[in-house]
């Protein structure tokens, strides 16, 4: 018996795999050009510039994570900086850390945020709060889960007066040591590199494609404030995104960078926070459109999967009728090939590789999950507050 007949040229399944396959061929072009055009930091000579940089890091309950990040910071080779960290009313120890810290470095400023106004989402008000009492010309606003390399604000300042830009969002290094993590936290490099012509945005003027990350944004201070900074998106969850795009929207100098060899992070240490981290704010990044948003995570299903089920049905003896299994083939290995480039370039754990349609089934189900409570009028607790649904 032929557990893998041929495939059937012309019907619906076959037809579907061609559709798969060029998709994966798409995915594959907008990677090369990524690896050719995507700025990286590192690649620079330092700036003749010196101009002041603010690095802006709002804090709230980050015990575990704002003391290698300050330290991190106050290790910096460019001199001119200053350093301001707000503690977000943090109910863990995070208070006490910083207090340390600014007794240890006079460079450190530690700012206390004032409460929550109505309307406002607290790191929206944090990172408004620092904008406000920062002096720098550079402002350059960062989480406190990232660890910056010695070099990483010379290199920050390299890129923003060498490509002269306005705003630039930064991918970092995902830290990830736990297995959970290894499955998970690599999607977003991916997203960055294989699904996000990041020099065909950089070039074409429609503001809605324009992503971000917000663990690294830079602004010039001009820039941030022409488009009305976090003012202008205070009750905005994805407020790296709806920055990206009114950066874009008003003609300003945008782009996106692998900061990778410069900045490390470690977002989620746990299932449980993945899953409410990506939960709240996946339906915000497509603005709401739930047609969009379905179809987008409906296909990805298909592109991932669909190849696998079929040669899993193959070898029990149960093909699919008219399914090609070298089409099936040449769609994994297009799509591992993604997954390697992204490991490689952003140090990944390569063990994602094989992984990767289970990555991409936890975010459909985070992605229901994100529809699910807008629609519910579910709100999520993050970091001890409760986070509002839009309406």
């Amino acid at each position: 018996m032929n557990l893998f007949p041929a495939g059937a040229p012309g019907t619906f399944l076959y037809n579907q795999q061609v559709g798969v396959l060029v998709f994966c061929a798409a995915l594959t072009l907008i990677l090369l050009g990524n690896l050719l055009g995507m700025r990286r930091l590192g690649r620079l000579t330092p700036a003749r510039e010196r101009p002041l940089v603010s690095v802006l890091i709002p804090a709230r309950n980050e015990q575990a994570n704002i003391e290698a990040c300050v330290r991190s910071l106050l290790a910096q080779t460019y001199a001119p900086f200053e350093l301001l960290v707000l503690d977000d009313a943090s109910t863990d120890g995070t208070a006490e850390a910083l207090a340390r810290l600014a007794a240890e470095a006079p460079r450190l400023q530690v700012l206390q945020g004032a409460p929550l106004p109505e309307g406002w989402l607290g790191k929206n008000w944090a990172c408004h709060q620092l904008a406000q009492a920062a002096r720098g010309d550079f402002l350059l606003f960062l989480d406190a889960d990232t660890r910056a390399d010695p070099r990483f604000l010379e290199d920050v300042v390299a890129l923003a007066c060498r490509a002269r830009l306005d705003y630039f969002s930064g991918v970092p290094r995902q830290d990830a040591p736990t297995l959970a993590e290894r499955l998970i936290v690599p999607m977003l490099p991916w997203i960055a590199h294989s699904l996000t012509p990041v020099p065909l945005i950089r070039w074409l003027p429609l503001a809605f494609l324009a992503p971000a990350v917000g663990q690294c944004m830079f602004f010039r201070r001009a820039a941030y404030e022409r488009i009305g900074g976090h003012a202008a998106v205070r009750s905005v969850i994805v407020e790296d995104f709806a920055l990206a795009r009114r950066a874009k929207r008003f003609g300003l100098r945008w782009d996106l960078v692998d900061a990778s060899p410069r900045l490390t992070t470690r977002m989620y240490r746990t299932l449980a926070q993945a899953w409410d981290g990506f939960s709240k704010s996946l339906f915000g990044a497509f603005g709401y459109n739930l047609p969009v948003f379905a179809f987008v995570w409906a296909w990805m299903l298909l592109v991932f999967w669909q190849p696998w089920i079929g040669l899993a049905l193959g070898l029990l003896g149960r093909p699919p009728a008219g399914f090609s299994p070298l089409l099936a083939l040449a769609a994994i290995v297009l799509q591992a090939g993604l997954w390697a480039a992204t490991a490689l370039r952003f140090r990944s754990p390569l063990l994602q590789i094989p992984l990767y349609p289970l990555t991409i089934a936890f975010f459909a189900a985070a992605a229901v999950r994100s529809a699910w409570r807008h629609y519910r009028r579910r709100p999520l607790t993050w970091k001890g507050r409760q986070l509002p649904v839009k309406k």
